[in-house]
């Protein structure tokens, strides 16, 4: 099997270079889908994964009226596939899923009306992620950082995967 190798300048070349051959015939969409194709015609499907892991948020979510009147702390893991050639070619933030827009989405639902379970919770933000951007697969992961469980010293985690 040969294996081809391109360099990062003609990688980055891949996403100006239908602009440059006549940049009168293609604008907008057609520009954005003949980049997107002369790239994965050149590099090929890049599948890869944003992780933003151990999000800290104080919620008052929760079974026990304690836990929803004083409150508690919560970390969140979210991971999400998505094709990712466009950015690795182009090195432009709108080519990419940005993680700070992530983490304003968990925080809006962490943050949001209070939930009984951490099931409902990790769903309610698999859910907003898999609205607000283009991945094929969302995994979150809710931790429990002190649940209300006499002598256990741990924490409490659920994990829910949505797929396209």
């Amino acid at each position: 099997m040969v294996k081809k190798t391109l360099s990062f300048k003609k990688i980055r070349s891949l996403s100006h270079s239908p602009a440059r051959q006549n940049p009168n015939q293609i604008t907008g969409m057609n520009h954005k889908k003949s980049v997107r194709s002369s790239v994965q015609k050149k590099l090929g499907r890049i599948v890869g994964k944003l992780r933003l892991k151990n999000m800290t948020f104080f919620g008052h979510h929760g079974v026990c009226p304690e836990e929803r009147e004083l409150g508690q702390r919560f970390e969140v893991d979210v991971e999400m596939a998505y094709e990712m050639a466009r950015a690795a070619a182009s090195d432009r933030v709108g080519d990419a899923i940005n993680y700070q827009t992530v983490y304003e989405a968990v925080q809006s639902v962490m943050t949001g009306e209070p939930v009984h379970l951490l099931e409902a919770l990790a769903s309610r933000i698999a859910e907003t992620v898999m609205k607000r951007f283009p991945a094929q697969r969302a995994v979150v992961r809710v931790r429990k950082m002190h649940p209300p469980i006499p002598g256990f010293t741990g924490y409490a985690e659920v994990e829910v995967v949505r797929e396209r």
